[in-house]
């Protein structure tokens, strides 16, 4: 089976993360959220006509930068 890219996010710092779908899979993306310094995706998808949030995430490891982090997650969850 063939994968494809739904999204991948990017930084002149980062590499990024990424989703992969299987190809043969019903997917609709209905909204994305992406952040500026590439650690996370969320989409608010539809997949075989069901209702699904995918989310990847790469949080930072200094505690001092953890909080504000989390609490923007929080905000698109």
């Amino acid at each position: 089976m063939e994968r494809r890219f739904v999204f991948l996010t990017r930084t002149s710092h980062s590499i990024g993360v990424l989703i992969l779908v299987w190809e043969n899979v019903d997917f609709q993306v209905k909204s994305t959220h992406i952040d500026d310094l590439g650690r996370f995706i969320i989409l608010d998808t539809l997949i075989q006509d069901t209702p699904f949030l995918l989310a990847n995430i790469y949080a930072p490891t200094k505690a001092s930068e953890q909080g504000q982090f989390l609490d923007e997650i929080a905000n698109h969850i």
